[in-house]
């Protein structure tokens, strides 16, 4: 980071504060690009990971849309997870997972799952990642029905990133 704005200055410097940002751009997009201890790709697949949880778990209304969506659900989860439901409920295995989730309300109702992406959080470790996201979910009369976290670590499985140790709680308070 200390070349970087070493860099910064001396492009400032030269050829302006317009010209100068938009050289910074480039430079700290080949920095953060996959390097020896750097995962900002770790980051975006995991980001997508949790960018389904939302698009999966809504618009199950429909019997043919749900099971779609459980199907693409399913291949999300490793097949040694294991899913604790507020610290005291645990499923173990994707099917015993899969067995909760295919009577969970989210997967029976026409519901829609939202997150706050600034309370979204992603901490990759090598080949396991920390993650928190919040889920509140609306009901077609935009109603508030459940508001729950999911956290835990995901792990790379034959290279894509999957749910691994989870836990599903209240979602902390926003005020």
């Amino acid at each position: 980071m200390k070349n970087l704005n070493q860099s910064f200055r001396t492009l400032t410097a030269k050829i302006g504060g317009c010209a100068a940002a938009l050289a910074m751009l480039g430079l700290v997009t080949l920095a953060s690009a996959d390097s020896p201890g750097k995962q900002p790709r770790a980051t975006m697949e995991i980001d997508q990971l949790l960018t389904s949880v939302h698009e999966l778990t809504s618009y199950n209304g429909d019997a043919e849309v749900r099971n779609q969506h459980l199907a693409e659900w399913e291949q999300l989860w490793s097949e040694d997870a294991t899913f604790v439901i507020n610290g005291t409920t645990t499923f173990t295995g994707r099917d015993a997972i899969m067995g909760f989730f295919a009577g969970a309300p989210f997967f029976n109702n026409n519901w829609v799952g939202l997150s706050p992406s600034f309370r979204t959080l992603v901490a990759v470790q090598g080949n396991t990642a920390e993650v928190y996201l919040e889920c509140i979910f609306l009901n077609e009369a935009k109603t508030v029905v459940a508001e729950r976290s999911l956290s835990g670590t995901v792990k790379r499985v034959r290279g894509h990133w999957r749910f691994w140790q989870m836990n599903n709680d209240p979602a902390m308070p926003l005020f």
